[in-house]
Formats: C-alpha cells, sequence, structure tokens
C-alpha cells in the first residue's frame, strides 16, 4: 500500500521486519528474476525442505565488486552503495567476505561512509534497534519463566 507521507528508514526497516516469511517470499522473487534456482533437498529420509542455489555466482560478485570499489576508494559513493556497505557493517556481513587485517585496514572508510550519509547512519541505527528487539524478545521469556517457576 503507498504511503503519501515520509518515513524514516527504521520505519520501512521495521516493516519489512513484519513481514511473515520473508526470506522465502523473497527468494521466490529472486527466482522468477533467474538469480537463484528453488531444489528440494531431502533429509532424516522422510522429509523435504526448500532450499535456493544461486544459479552463477555473478550477483554475489558484482556486490564484492561494488564494495571493494567503496572501500577501497575515497570517492564520492552513489546511495546504493553506501546503502550496501551500511547493511553489510551493521549485520557483520563485512565479517564473512573480508580478515580482520583487511578490516583494521578499512576501518576509517567504514566509519566514514556510514556516518557520512545519511542513509548509512539511519540504517546503522535501525540495524542495531531491530537486533536490541531481537535480544529482547529472547531474553524477556526466559525471565519470566525463571521468575514465575521460582515463584
Amino acid at each position: 500500500k503507498a504511503s503519501s507521507k515520509d518515513r524514516p528508514l527504521q520505519s520501512w526497516v521495521m516493516k519489512f521486519a513484519q513481514i511473515k516469511d520473508i526470506k522465502n517470499k523473497l527468494a521466490r522473487e529472486l527466482v522468477q528474476l533467474r538469480v537463484l534456482k528453488q531444489d528440494e533437498k531431502d533429509f532424516l529420509l522422510f522429509f523435504t525442505r526448500t532450499v535456493f542455489p544461486e544459479r552463477t555466482n555473478s550477483v554475489e560478485e558484482e556486490i564484492k565488486k561494488r564494495v571493494d570499489e567503496a572501500l577501497h576508494s575515497n570517492l564520492e559513493l552513489a546511495p546504493r552503495d553506501g546503502l550496501l556497505v551500511a547493511l553489510m557493517s551493521s549485520t557483520g556481513i563485512l565479517n564473512l567476505y573480508y580478515s580482520s587485517k583487511e578490516r583494521r585496514a578499512f576501518k576509517n572508510r567504514v566509519k566514514e561512509i556510514v556516518n557520512g550519509s545519511c542513509i548509512g547512519k539511519e540504517t546503522d541505527e535501525a540495524i542495531k534497534s531491530i537486533q536490541a528487539a531481537q535480544v529482547v524478545a529472547a531474553v524477556v521469556p526466559a525471565i519470566v519463566a525463571t521468575t514465575v517457576a521460582s515463584n
């Protein structure tokens, strides 16, 4: 549903976070775009699960190339590249692709990208808010259960 009023990035991130089964919905859209393929895999003899492997790694390679260029240059970034770096930084994905030595080398550039753009700051804040909410959602039931059990 289209909205006529501007909303902060955090509200949009929260809206996406509330979509049920978002992982499978997005994966199926990527299947239609021919980025992923849909396969059924057997496990435990009686069960099957749907998996979505990449058709080729060209999309991932293109993303890595854009991120490398963003991190290793001092040029002004396109907003989508700044957003990409901010998302990868906030979610820890940069840790998967770069060694600790490499991350130390471009640590200041990541900070510059995240803090230097309005989108980067909002993205970082939104991701951290969602992560905090997930921790609270996981911890509060355990606290309540222990409190009730001890009474």
